[in-house]
């Protein structure tokens, strides 16, 4: 297969400003239980210290709609943007969306190009047309077909981190937890591996059975609608679709953000996640913004940026 590259840059005063400077912007959507529809919301603007690595124009490379299975559609392509040194670690952008909506472009991960890193950016299949597993099946098989042809794409596929928000948080938790299961593990390139180096959850579920009963009803839905019905009547599976249920020693290590203020993915989910981390012996960092809500406050891009430049920059 031919995959089709390009050039992309914007010229700016110290290098390239890809999408807007040095500003990690997630871009996250979740169903309040007021309204039917998708909300967006922002998570985790990032302000960054300047670059470690600029990228000059002409240098970065493109390869987009790229279908990592075979006879897939939209929601199982990725692109990727490579930085000019093929040994850069690559991060994996997984967007955020209820698990019914949201695109892997624009890809607001972009901006560690100017850090050091290669990014990738990845559709998965939604609920309303794949229930759960095909979201994490999808992931893997994603992470699978970078490795495997890392080459070709001009990226390092041996150093691998992921970063998602909410729903695109809770998958990235899922990567983090299962490389050594294989459970999830279906489909092409199954020589490769589909563990991952560093972890990055914004504002992730992690345990879905605590969403029965939670007062935004809206958000039930959205979590029964991934597992295929009712929490009460699925217990297996949304033991099956958390990623609590999976850790163990092995797990890489994890940056956990949230909001105290947040009323649709509640901080707990992230404290129950990084507290059974430590409890495997897992490098894990949980951090609560008392102000965050679903979105959170401009500096918890330094943590993040800080995190993946300790755990895969100086690997």
């Amino acid at each position: 297969m031919k995959l089709k590259t390009r050039s992309l840059f914007f010229a700016c005063r110290g290098g390239i400003a890809i999408i807007s400077a040095v500003t990690l912007l997630a871009t996250v959507c979740l169903a309040r239980d007021d309204e039917k529809t998708l909300v967006p919301t922002s998570a985790a603007p990032a302000s960054a210290s300047a670059p470690t690595a600029p990228v000059t124009p002409g240098q970065l490379k493109i390869t987009q709609n790229i279908p990592y299975v075979t006879g897939g559609g939209e929601r199982q392509m990725l692109d990727v943007y490579a930085n000019p040194d093929p040994k850069a670690p690559l991060v994996i952008w997984i967007h955020g969306g209820g698990w019914v909506g949201g695109s892997k472009s624009p890809c607001p991960a972009v901006v560690l190009l100017n850090r050091g890193f290669s990014v990738a950016s990845i559709n998965y299949r939604f609920s309303k047309t794949a229930k759960f597993p095909a979201q994490i099946e999808d992931c893997k098989a994603a992470v699978r077909y970078l490795r495997a042809h890392a080459r070709e794409l001009g990226i390092n596929g041996d150093i691998i981190g992921v970063a998602g928000a909410s729903a695109g948080g809770h998958l990235v938790s899922l990567l983090g937890v299962t490389g050594n299961i294989k459970t999830f593990d279906v489909g092409e390139n199954l020589d490769q591996s589909s563990a991952v180096q560093a972890v990055v959850n914004i504002v992730g579920p992690s345990d879905l059975a605590r969403f029965d009963g939670y007062p935004n009803k809206g958000i039930t839905k959205v979590v029964e609608d991934l597992i295929g019905g009712p929490l009460k009547a699925n217990a297996e599976k949304a033991k099956a679709g958390s990623p609590i249920t999976y850790i163990t020693k092995d797990a890489p290590p994890f940056i956990n953000l949230y909001g105290k203020k947040d009323d649709i993915v509640p901080y707990e989910q992230g404290e129950i996640l990084d507290k059974a981390l430590k409890d495997a012996g897992v490098d894990t960092t949980l951090k609560v913004y008392p102000e965050g809500t679903h979105s959170l406050p401009q500096e918890s891009g330094k943590l993040m940026l800080d995190f993946l430049e300790k755990h895969l920059l100086k690997k």
